[in-house]
Parts: C-alpha cells; sequence; structure tokens
C-alpha cells in the first residue's frame, strides 16, 4: 500500500502490526513495524507525528543491540524533525555517523556525514535570518526565509517549510509588507493544521492577526 501511494492505509496498517507486536512481547518485529510505520507517516508529510514511532524504533534497537538498525532508524529521525527541531536533528545525524564509522561501513558513514553537514548549513541559514531578524534587518531576513521555505518545499518537508515560512511571515511583516505576510502566515497556519502541531498553528494565526492589525492601521 505504501509503495502503491495509499498512505493512510499504509499507516493504519503499520499501526495495527506495531500495536500488536507490542501487546504480543514480540520485540524484534515491533521496531520493524515502528520504523515503517514512521516511514509512511513522513512520505504522507506527517512528520510530527512520525517522531514518536521512528524514537520507539531507535529505542527498541538500542535495547537489542541492533546498531545498524538504530542507526538506520536515526537517520529516519534526523529526517523527520527537520529545521523545527534541528539541534536535536543534527544530534541523530551524529550519532548515526559515529555507529557507521564504528562499524566500518564507508557508504553509510559518507550518507550520514553528508546528511549532517547539510543538516548543519540549514541551521546557519536559519541561525542567520533569526539574527538579521532581531537586528530589526526585516528585508534581508525575509530573503535568508524565503530561500529557506523554497529549499523545504523542493525537498517535500512540509513542516521544515511551515517553520521557515513562519519566520518569513514575521519579517515581511517587520518590513512593513503587509499584504505578502498576510499570505505567507494564512498558508502556513494552514500548513501546521494539516500536519497536527496545534501549537505552532496557534503561533502562526496570533501572527497573522497581528499582521492584519497592523495593515489596519496603516
Amino acid at each position: 500500500m505504501r509503495g502503491g501511494g495509499l498512505l493512510p492505509e499504509a499507516v493504519d496498517a503499520y499501526r495495527a502490526a506495531a500495536d500488536h507486536y507490542q501487546q504480543t512481547g514480540n520485540r524484534g518485529k515491533e521496531p520493524h513495524a515502528l520504523f515503517n510505520l514512521a516511514l509512511a507517516l513522513r512520505q504522507a508529510g506527517r512528520f510530527q507525528e512520525a517522531i514518536e514511532p521512528v524514537r520507539g524504533a531507535v529505542s527498541s534497537y538500542r535495547e537489542a543491540g541492533n546498531r545498524d538498525e538504530k542507526a538506520r532508524s536515526l537517520i529516519l529521525l534526523g529526517a523527520v524533525l527537520g529545521c523545527g527541531r534541528i539541534n536535536e536533528a543534527i544530534t541523530a545525524y551524529r550519532d548515526a555517523a559515529a555507529i557507521r564509522r564504528e562499524s566500518g561501513d564507508q557508504r553509510g558513514l559518507h550518507r550520514a556525514r553528508r546528511l549532517l553537514r547539510s543538516n548543519e548549513e540549514i541551521k546557519s541559514i536559519l541561525d542567520a535570518g533569526r539574527a538579521l531578524l532581531d537586528a530589526g534587518q526585516y528585508e534581508e531576513a525575509s530573503t535568508v526565509y524565503r530561500w529557506g521555505a523554497f529549499v523545504f518545499r523542493q525537498l517535500g518537508d512540509r513542516h521544515s517549510q511551515a517553520v521557515t515560512s513562519a519566520c518569513l511571515g514575521t519579517a515581511l511583516r517587520g518590513a512593513g509588507r503587509f499584504d505578502e505576510a498576510i499570505a505567507v502566515l494564512a498558508e502556513t497556519a494552514g500548513i501546521f493544521g494539516d500536519l497536527g502541531d496545534a501549537d505552532r498553528e496557534q503561533e502562526t494565526r496570533a501572527e497573522l492577526l497581528a499582521a492584519q492589525r497592523d495593515q489596519a492601521s496603516v
């Protein structure tokens, strides 16, 4: 079903499998089901929902001493954490790289290091945007955040795209570009709603209301 694009059905099937293995005490198969559940959720763009099951897979593989599958799960964990929790994502990729290095898996090590470098670069972009925002350089910050949102859109990472777009909306509001800010924030709040991230949806809607008030006062 996952291969055929029937993602809601695949999610339900993997979740049922994981629940069954947990209830029957099958610790050998449970982490595999959790990993696949997280994979299907990620493919469906439900990154926040994928975090808990993939963390469960990491923990189970750690307890079982299966370092190869633990490293694979850490890679997936880094992917679903995205830029919303970039420091945690970097830690996951760093841990995966350490396991690959110790096992002598050069191909796996290269992939983990590539993902680690990519996320460190993303963190630099986000930090640069935040520094510009804090300094009141709103036009410059909007350029940085717009580029970040575009990159995440291309990668299919909707949650990281939304996190970056929320910052873009704030930067546009600070620059006095209220029409653009309102459009970006409204779209972003909708994405957070679709992804089930209620806290960020609420924060974004509060920023949207502030931008609308600013526009009305001009």
